[in-house]
């Protein structure tokens, strides 16, 4: 059965260069598009749960934050950002706010700065050989792996992530979701039946699609 990670909203703890950075490319956009639909009032939440340091990294009067969507930011950042968006939202709330905000982000970025990428992968199977390639160049940590299984059966893994949060993972297969609708994929579905929130040694996703 797939496992549920009831997200729980507290300030990360953990230490940036432990748990690797994060790009701003996709953070970026999916802020723009939360603060069009949903405002602002999340700004001092987040700002709350971070250090002078961590604060120190962006521009809370400006649109999302002032996040670069080249810059890279560190793990425990983009952890208390995540927990601050998603307070008091119950983990149905999230799945479908993720999900809402991934097709937006992923369309905006497949047009954009990463036009490239989306050409890269631009097949399940093309996915799959370069995943971890695409994943390097949003995450300084972590090892992807995916399988196809056949018969529209995916096999995704992530492993060796320091930088994990439950959010964050519930947000990339998300995206793995999205990434294959936009491939042309029909009845594409994504259940994580392990995740290293509940004790797992890796993050396990299984995805099924129509070609």
């Amino acid at each position: 059965m797939p496992v549920s990670t009831r997200p729980v909203a507290r300030a990360s703890t953990a230490s940036p260069d432990a748990s690797g950075m994060v790009k701003g490319a996709a953070l970026r956009e999916f802020l723009v598009w939360y603060e069009g639909k949903y405002g602002r009032d999340h700004v001092p939440r987040v700002m709350a749960r971070l250090d002078a340091n961590l604060a120190a990294r962006l521009t809370p009067e400006r649109m999302a934050l002032g996040m670069l969507p080249t810059g890279w930011y560190p793990s425990a950042l983009v952890h208390a950002l995540l927990d601050g968006l998603m307070e008091g939202k119950t983990p149905e709330e999230v799945t479908a706010l993720l999900r809402e905000g991934n097709q937006v982000v992923v369309k905006r970025l497949s047009r954009g700065l990463y036009h490239f990428l989306f050409r890269m992968v631009g097949s399940p199977g093309l996915y799959a050989r370069h995943i971890q390639k695409a994943w390097r160049l949003l995450h300084t940590t972590g090892e992807r792996e995916m399988i196809l299984r056949g018969d529209g059966v995916a096999d995704s893994t992530i492993r060796a992530w320091p930088g994990h949060h439950p959010i964050l993972c519930e947000l990339t297969t998300e995206t793995m979701r999205t990434v294959f609708e936009a491939m042309g994929c029909k009845n594409v579905t994504a259940a994580r039946i392990a995740c290293v929130s509940t004790g797992a040694p890796a993050c396990h996703t299984i995805l099924r699609y129509d070609e």
